[in-house]
């Protein structure tokens, strides 16, 4: 409700209104009549709640229609017992005649004693030069109700189910000596058994401003009427209205009556779902609604979990097994013999098949460093020739060099 004026809603209410008024169902429109949910992993469940709602009905009231015709026959007036009619004429042609209004009385009974919202609708179908018994009526009631949702988050896309809507047969306003304090209390049934009473507040002013401005903006007309000299005259809503003749245009090209109503109970239940606690309290005059807030669920994402099939691990835990013992083994044995560490020096390995000779055996006994190996290469002369089993190094004979020699084993 607007602070500055009791009879007009908030913008965001009246947006809701139209856009269940003006949506197509099944198109993306209608989804935005959708609530959305905070889901951060995408996937999230919550436990069944209740929440204040809106909902819709509408009856048939063709066969409460009666007629009457005038100027010569050259029109007729098909009449509602609460008074709306429309009137068809033969300058018609195939256009289609409809009045509605949302300030008439009910016809006959409706049964929801939290409606807010009456709304009548008389259309003829447009056949040319068929005045008589060719229009049909329809009744559709707005009201406060109590729905029980089913909610989940999959993939984040919000899936919600009502399981169940209650609704009072009796309006019961408490606290009437203002119209400041004057509000519903909705008392649905408890979830569970050992679950407390709840407790749904409307305010009358929030009431009494959506019904004002459903009754201005749906109250429409473009029915023509014979005047006092027999010319017939537009007695609707001026064709330059151009909002107006958008909602007639809008009815008119609606299906189903009852899905056009559930729409707009739609957009009126997610806006005020949709409204934090300090918005549903705007003023001091009401009492705060306790428990008033978001439903809390359960989310749940993904966790990788890894399965290791230990046999096709058995060869490289062995490979890798062995290797260490074949490492520990041959530091055990390099350890146990003295050898020291050649490291990266290829002196060692030019060195390999020398041993055996009988100049050089006692004195590689005597080498302990890489330094004593490369003073004893420099010594040394050798040639590369093939001694029988294989090719490889040969010290030449009595051919020990001093430092400044031309060939050695550098």
């Amino acid at each position: 409700m607007s602070p500055d004026d009791v009879r007009i809603p908030t913008p965001d209410m009246i947006g809701a209104m139209f856009e269940g008024l003006f949506s197509k169902p099944g198109s993306s429109s209608a989804s935005t009549l959708d609530m959305s949910a905070s889901c951060r992993t995408g996937n999230c469940t919550f436990p069944p709640f209740q929440s204040l709602a809106v909902g819709s009905t509408c009856e048939d009231l063709t066969d409460r229609l009666s007629y009457t015709c005038g100027n010569n026959g050259t029109y007729c007036e098909h009449r509602l017992p609460n008074g709306l009619s429309v009137n068809k004429t033969y300058e018609d042609g195939v256009w289609s005649s409809m009045t509605t209004s949302g300030y008439l009385g009910t016809v006959g009974p409706v049964g929801y004693g939290n409606s807010f919202f009456n709304f009548s609708v008389v259309t003829t179908d447009g056949r040319e030069r068929a005045l008589e018994k060719n229009a049909t009526a329809m009744q559709c009631h707005l009201y406060w109700c109590v729905n029980t949702y089913e909610s989940s988050v999959i993939n984040g896309q919000l899936h919600e189910h009502v399981r169940s809507s209650w609704h009072s047969n009796t309006t019961e306003w408490v606290d009437n000596s203002t119209m400041n304090s004057m509000r519903l209390e909705l008392m649905p049934p408890p979830l569970t058994i050992n679950s407390s009473q709840p407790t749904f507040t409307v305010a009358y002013l929030a009431t009494n401003a959506l019904s004002t401005w459903l009754r201005r903006t749906l109250s429409v007309s473009n029915t023509i009427s014979p005047g006092p000299d027999g010319s017939f005259r537009m007695s609707g809503n001026d064709s330059s209205d151009t909002a107006s003749m958008q909602i007639i245009r809008n009815f008119q090209n609606t299906e189903n009556m009852s899905t056009l109503f559930e729409n707009i109970g739609r957009g009126i239940t997610r806006n005020v779902r949709d409204q934090n606690f300090t918005a549903q309290t705007p003023d001091r005059f009401i009492p705060p609604v306790q428990g008033v807030g978001a439903a809390n669920g359960t989310a749940t994402y993904l966790e990788i979990y890894m399965h290791v099939r230990w046999g096709w691990l058995a060869f490289p835990i062995a490979l890798l097994g062995l290797t260490v013992v074949f490492l520990a083994s041959t530091m055990i044995d390099t350890a146990r013999c003295h050898i020291p560490a050649w490291k990266s020096s290829p002196i060692a390995l030019l060195f390999h098949g020398l041993e055996g000779e009988t100049s050089l055996s006692e004195r590689l006994k005597l080498v302990n460093d890489i330094t004593e190996m490369e003073s004893l290469a420099e010594e040394i002369d050798v040639r590369f020739t093939d001694s029988g089993n294989g090719l490889g190094l040969l010290v030449n004979a009595g051919q020990h060099r001093e430092k400044d020699s031309d060939v050695n084993l550098r």
